[in-house]
């Protein structure tokens, strides 16, 4: 006679595929809205300004304001979006 048992983890995702999925997802959003908020830097002043004005967004953040402001959060989003992912990736695999 056979006897049903449930498969342990078919319904449960990994830690590692959803932190690749959620910092796959910040990635996607946070780049675009720091190379935006850079070129809005860039397009108001000469590029030393802007790297100046961009230096200062992201080590002063009372500093800050408007597309520095934009430029910080965008920045802080990558490293964010990249350190979630590559601990995915180094949890898919370990578990894998």
């Amino acid at each position: 006679m056979s006897q049903w048992r449930p498969e342990p983890n078919r319904h449960r995702r990994p830690v590692g595929e959803v932190a690749t999925r959620v910092g796959t997802g910040l990635l996607l959003v946070a780049i675009p809205l720091a190379a935006g908020a850079f070129l809005g830097l860039v397009s108001g002043a000469t590029m030393t300004a802007a790297l100046s004005t961009a230096t200062t967004a992201v080590t002063d953040p009372p500093a800050a304001n408007g597309a520095a402001r934009l430029f910080r959060i965008g920045v802080l989003g990558v490293l964010a979006g990249s350190w979630i992912l590559g601990f995915g990736l180094v949890v898919e695999e370990l578990w894998a």
